[in-house]
């Protein structure tokens, strides 16, 4: 009996340490990252790209997440708990939290993405700081701004409608 409760520990264990870390600081991280991308059927509606993160928080402090930047669009980011509940900015150790990303590009009559600024869509902005991955998020602890990057996001299934 004793041995089964360690095979199973050791299991579990060593499937917590194959778990892929996007993104490790002190106070987070981020062990999930999906993007997809819905393509209208219908003209003139928008090319929406939805990106999908978990954080895990380490640490029990003041965190305000507000913009990201990704594939030359920014826009703001909406935050809730793994149970669906609304954040409130007063995180405990250990807390799951869904990060969604969300920006949308209109199309053109031709039905190919603009490439002025997207009125009524996302705006294009460049990244305020230098970075390599692909998406770059601002937020604030303790009354100071940070920055950090997400080198590489999964691609998820895209949705094609006809």
């Amino acid at each position: 009996m004793k041995n089964l409760f360690l095979a199973i520990l050791t299991l579990l264990f060593a499937l917590r340490i194959q778990a892929q870390v996007y993104y490790k600081s002190a106070t987070f991280d981020i062990i999930q990252a999906v993007k997809s991308t819905q393509f209208p059927g219908v003209m003139g509606s928008p090319i929406v790209t939805t990106v999908n993160f978990k954080m895990i928080l380490k640490k029990c402090t003041r965190l305000s997440m507000d913009s990201f930047w990704m594939d030359g669009f920014s826009d703001r980011i909406n935050i809730s708990y793994a149970n669906g509940e609304h954040w409130d900015s007063k995180p405990l150790k250990g807390d799951t939290l869904n990060i969604s990303l969300v920006y949308y590009r209109l199309t053109t009559q031709e039905g190919y993405p603009q490439n002025e600024l997207g009125i009524n869509g996302s705006p294009q902005n460049a990244a305020p700081v230098k970075h390599s991955g692909e998406a770059l998020f601002r937020y604030s602890m303790s009354g100071k701004q940070y920055y950090f990057s997400i080198k590489k996001i999964k691609q998820g299934e895209n949705i094609y409608a006809p």
